[in-house]
């Protein structure tokens, strides 16, 4: 059974949610989230929602976009968010 999101992940996943990127990387970089919280739920909610500043913030600070088989991406196209 996985932890509970800490305070600090739980607005990393709310922000992704909204696509706000500088709440994000306020998140990832002074708050010191887990850009893997909650099996890398955020990068799903951003590619979910057609956040692509979002998207790029996650990738950068090492979310995996390999994660889950690619199905973060999959999600993005089928939406057509590329």
């Amino acid at each position: 059974h996985a932890p509970a999101p800490c305070a600090a992940d739980r607005l990393l996943l709310d922000a992704a949610k909204a696509g706000h990127a500088g709440v994000l990387n306020l998140a990832l970089k002074q708050l010191g989230a887990n850009v893997h919280a909650d099996n890398d739920a955020a990068l799903r909610k951003t590619c979910w929602g057609g956040h692509a500043a979002a998207v790029a913030a996650l990738l950068e600070q090492g979310a995996d976009g390999h994660a889950l088989q690619g199905e973060p991406f999959l999600v993005t196209c089928e939406r057509g968010h590329l």
